[in-house]
């Protein structure tokens, strides 16, 4: 363990872990992508055909382009929500836990 410089005279020195290089790299080859045998071909190996989950920020994306072309549109439901509010340059959208549903002024709900 290092010890690091004291930033002032009187104070106690802070310990810190340091690992060792040579143990580091040892492993480091089996992250590589490259090192791994190719998988199944044919139907095993086709990605899901609704394509990939979609993330927070694609789903704040979406919906504010949504609010550009839908402007009754209020409030909005996503699965996990990181945030209660997404702020758009024409609108504010409430953000509530729940399946993917938009709810517009005059109550009525639409598939988003």
């Amino acid at each position: 363990m290092d010890k690091l410089p004291s930033p002032r005279r009187g104070r106690p020195r802070k310990t810190l872990d340091v690992p060792e290089a040579a143990a580091e790299g040892a492993d480091a080859t089996s992250d590589h992508a490259g090192d791994r045998q190719a998988g199944p071909a044919g139907a095993a190996a086709q990605a899901d055909p609704a394509g990939p989950a979609e993330g927070w920020l694609g789903f704040v994306d979406r919906m504010s382009a949504l609010a550009r072309t839908e402007p009754r549109l209020r409030t909005v439901w996503h699965p996990t929500p990181e945030q209660t509010l997404i702020e758009t340059p024409n609108i504010t959208l409430v953000v509530r836990m729940g399946p993917p549903v938009g709810q517009l002024n005059d109550g009525s709900l639409i598939d988003i």
